[in-house]
């Protein structure tokens, strides 16, 4: 599926951003006082195949995995949802707490009635301008103690090839040719 979808867009500028998401041990980290049905979160269904891929163990609460998404994606097309499950089935909200600069790029929709989240663009991706976007989804489960998890991922945008122009730098060239 990956592979098939990235010859379909080989000519296109793509923007790579490879995504390392501490689903259930790495960089979770519950309040004090949270009791231990703490909700899992899935990276579940690509909504937009004609601009992001997911493989096929998306689906799963993977550590790391890939995600292709097109630089020329238009803005506020929602694209990736997330889904936390409760054991205990209480209501989940979700909202993107970010460092820097990445609340600008991105942002959440939350539905807490059915534990899901949309990702979506709010500005124009420039995969040669901007190396590094990290972001935080926070999860908070409506069960009256307040419990609180964030989870922490990496969007990192790798430089797609070909699409600036040539750089000339005119250096002369001497030559010397002896009698």
């Amino acid at each position: 599926l990956v592979s098939a979808a990235m010859e379909s867009v080989s000519h296109r500028r793509i923007a790579v951003l490879f995504v390392q998401l501490a689903c259930l041990l790495l960089g979770a980290s519950v309040k004090p006082g949270a009791s231990n049905s703490a909700p899992d979160m899935y990276l579940c269904s690509n909504l937009n195949t004609s601009y992001v891929t997911l493989p096929g163990n998306a689906c799963s609460n993977t550590a790391s995995f890939i995600i292709y998404i097109l630089e020329e994606v238009p803005i506020g097309v929602p694209l990736i949802q997330f889904e936390a499950r409760d054991p205990e089935n209480d209501n989940v909200a979700m909202t993107l707490v970010g460092k820097d600069q990445s609340i600008y790029f991105f942002s959440v929709v939350s539905y807490p009635n059915n534990r899901t989240a949309v990702l979506k663009q709010n500005s124009r991706l420039d995969a040669d301008s901007l190396n590094k976007i990290s972001l935080v989804l926070q999860i908070k489960l409506n069960d009256g103690n307040l419990n609180e998890i964030t989870k922490d991922f990496d969007l990192v945008i790798v430089r797609d090839i070909n699409d600036n122009p040539p750089e000339f730098q005119n250096l002369p060239y001497r030559w010397l040719i002896p009698e």
